[in-house]
């Protein structure tokens, strides 16, 4: 739907225009008259370009100019081509105003013409065209300057008072949400560091927790064999004491027998106590250096950018530091024993014993 007001373009106002155009044509006698209806036969071919831009003159002669136009199509006279002329003419000034390309040749030819030929047009017709010619252009400016659109030009400075403080408030809150921003970048950047070797962590603690389980049982096997080794010596002096047993009453070959069997029992549980006490040394070395992997674990990813940075400014900065951190941790060179171990020289002494 057009926003402007129409005039020409219309089924009724075409017709008008053709009509009027064919009799004026008509006369090739007199040229102004010929050009007149060559005007009025390109306002009907062009009606909404010519509404468009000439809104101005159509509030203003929009209802008078039919009716001028209609009145030369039975029998046109001197008088109405000079008026239908002149208000063709205001038109074509206005025209000319509102588009931003030139003028048709046809359209200029015909100002040109008017203006020449001004001096021959009767009183009121001479009056619109020196009108259109001099003051018109200034009272049309007037009227688009007193327009709502060029209303807010004149408030520019106001206006740009106002767009300089919406300008200010969206650049405090641009700087505050890029504040907020890059603290929240440096969060996310604390938690990926937190997380970024979790799951080597977690391996670590669960070979921990299987340390910890093997350091139980071999504290335990320190206490079971600990006490263990008591026993046959005590088992013996017991024996002896309640029963008033006299020593001198036995046989050489069995007092030596009983005192080998007993300390053979006692080195026995002496040896399986020492690979307890070995096992849970290793267990408590073990547990150490997960330990120092998993604290290491929790630094790596800001130890990575911090020494980066240092060893470009001084290579030696950290070498004493990274010497402590990740030294191995060691509990004794010393082998752990087999479980095994001495059991033949054991079963050899046992059976020259019981071979005698």
């Amino acid at each position: 739907m057009n926003q402007y007001k129409q005039l020409f373009n219309t089924p009724e106002a075409k017709a008008i225009l053709e009509s009027a155009s064919a009799t004026l044509q008509h006369n090739r006698e007199n040229y102004r008259t010929s050009q007149l209806g060559t005007m009025l036969r390109f306002i009907a071919r062009n009606a909404d370009d010519v509404d468009r831009n000439c809104q101005v003159n159509i509030d203003w002669i929009g209802g008078q100019t039919l009716d001028y136009i209609r009145e030369l199509a039975p029998l046109p006279n001197q008088e109405g081509i000079d008026m239908v002329t002149a208000i063709i003419y205001r038109f074509w000034i206005e025209y000319d105003l509102s588009i931003k390309n030139e003028l048709s040749i046809e359209i200029r030819n015909f100002i040109s013409a008017v203006r020449k030929d001004i001096v021959n047009f009767k009183d009121e017709a001479r009056v619109i065209i020196e009108y259109a010619h001099q003051e018109m252009p200034v009272a049309i400016i007037k009227r688009m300057i007193n327009t709502e659109e060029f209303g807010t030009l004149r408030n520019m400075s106001e206006i740009g008072s106002t767009v300089e403080q919406k300008i200010k408030v969206w650049k405090d809150n641009l700087d505050s949400t890029e504040t907020k921003a890059t603290r929240l970048a440096e969060a996310l950047e604390k938690h990926k560091q937190a997380f970024n070797f979790v799951g080597l962590f977690d391996g670590f603690a669960d070979l921990a927790k299987g340390i910890r389980r093997e350091l139980k049982f071999a504290q335990a096997g320190i206490g079971v064999f600990g006490t263990l080794v008591l026993v046959p010596s005590s088992l013996d002096l017991w024996f002896i004491i309640s029963r008033n047993f006299d020593i001198s009453t036995l046989k050489t070959q069995t007092l030596v027998t009983m005192t080998l069997a007993i300390v053979a029992m006692t080195l026995l549980l002496l040896y399986f106590f020492r690979i307890a006490l070995r096992k849970a040394n290793s267990c408590r070395a073990q547990l150490i250096q997960v330990q120092l992997r998993m604290s290491l674990c929790r630094f790596i990813q800001s130890y990575a950018d911090m020494s980066g940075e240092m060893k470009a400014k001084n290579a030696d900065a950290l070498a004493k530091f990274e010497n402590l951190i990740f030294s191995g941790i060691v509990s004794s060179d010393e082998k752990l024993p087999s479980t095994f171990d001495g059991i033949e020289q054991i079963t050899a002494l046992a059976k020259s014993i019981s071979g005698k």
